[in-house]
């Protein structure tokens, strides 16, 4: 594989920083300046989301490499920008967090806490929470997070029940409401 990647006459060198998984190269890049990044998270309209897949740091899992942002993409906003860094408020940051990318992607009765709407709510710590995932080991849970409810669920009674499934469904089928 390396050598197809490569190419004739080019150095294995070129892989440097990079990881074959699965016939797959992985190769980190840092395009991003740290003061694009902040300059962005400083506009009222930017909404925060991630891309990347949600894996757990356990099994078949670890043979696989993820990007940090996987693990800690949020953690990373509220601990770093938020609390360490001051970029926003902290409530400004939740908002951009919940309700603003819900009603951007018409996820309707989702990302605000009233009467009528899902309880999809994360519980934490702004003094401690942080994220660990790292390039070099990705696969490290953030730290701060007490409780996280999705549809007025606690996290391990969702997963009790997402168990129980036998296929994936769309978010807002009639099944994905409150009991």
């Amino acid at each position: 594989m390396a050598q197809w990647a490569c190419g004739p006459g080019i150095s294995s060198s070129c892989l440097r920083g990079g990881s074959i998984f699965s016939e797959k190269i992985i190769t980190p890049m840092f395009p991003m300046d740290e003061r694009n990044v902040k300059k962005q998270i400083r506009q009222p309209w930017v909404s925060f989301g991630s891309d990347a897949a949600s894996m757990a740091p356990e099994g078949v899992f670890l043979k696989s490499s993820i990007h940090p942002r996987g693990y800690g993409n949020f953690a990373r906003l509220l601990g770093k920008y938020v609390r360490e860094e001051k970029v926003i408020p902290l409530a400004e940051a939740v908002r951009r967090l919940s309700g603003l990318p819900a009603t951007n992607l018409g996820l309707d009765h989702r990302g605000f806490i009233k009467q009528g709407m899902f309880a999809d709510v994360v519980v934490f710590d702004p003094q401690t929470i942080a994220d660990r995932a790292t390039f070099e080991q990705p696969h490290q849970y953030s730290i701060g997070v007490r409780h996280v409810f999705v549809n007025g669920r606690s996290g391990s009674q969702r997963r009790r029940a997402h168990r129980r499934q036998t296929r994936a469904r769309p978010l807002g089928s009639r099944q994905d409401q409150v009991d």
